[in-house]
């Protein structure tokens, strides 16, 4: 499928896609994790065995966030070189339907068209599109909070705010950038606080709100 968005040297955008029919593209933790070995193997400039003929992008492409839902993902990516957005795309997805296809016994395409890919514009976009990011795992998290009342936003495993909070390492997130807007040694003007302080008030792009 053709590519055809115009993204150009050092720009940031908001990537994202859903499954067909909004139907899951991830079924278990395996699937999370392989996709995640994926931007690993392709963002490393350490050669990877389990992907030998990958194409390294580490010096042109850095992911600043993500979050991987169960039929819906979300990107936020800074494209250093022109026209490597969409050939990382399409290669990372080159990589992970055949996979999904052949665990799960299926043909066909695995996503609702080709991805869509935002440019963000300015400082207040890039803060609201991580602020959305880190928080579109929410639901899950409240649903979890019937069975297990302590469950908080930061156990959700397969978002880059964890790594955002500290809580581990993501070799392949770029979040210097993101965090130099906050407080290291203030909790109150923390990212942390900023991603979960409910009095927090954004008005977000329309395309955010996809789902």
């Amino acid at each position: 499928m053709p590519y055809r968005y115009n993204f150009h040297e050092n720009g940031y955008y908001h990537v994202y896609n859903r499954g067909v029919e909004k139907r899951p593209i991830f079924l278990d933790e395996a699937d999370y994790n392989c996709l995640l070995s994926i931007f690993r193997a392709y963002l490393s400039p350490k050669k990877d065995p389990t992907f030998p003929g990958r194409f390294p992008f580490y010096k042109e492409i850095q992911i600043l966030a993500f979050c991987l839902m169960p039929n819906h993902f979300h990107l936020l990516i800074k494209q250093l070189l022109a026209d490597s957005l969409s050939r990382f795309m399409k290669c990372v997805w080159n990589t992970y339907l055949p996979y999904f296809n052949d665990k799960y016994q299926r043909v066909g395409p695995l996503f609702q068209g080709r991805f869509k890919g935002k440019e963000v514009e300015n400082n207040d976009y890039l803060l609201g599109l991580t602020y959305y990011i880190h928080r579109n795992s929410l639901g899950l998290i409240e649903a979890q909070k019937k069975t297990r009342p302590s469950a908080v936003l930061s156990d959700y495993p397969y978002s880059s705010y964890r790594h955002y909070l500290g809580l581990e390492k993501l070799p392949f997130v770029h979040n210097e950038e993101i965090l130099a807007f906050f407080s290291q040694t203030n909790p109150a003007l923390s990212y942390q606080n900023f991603v979960e302080d409910k009095e927090t008030n954004l008005l977000l792009p329309q395309e955010l709100t996809f789902e």
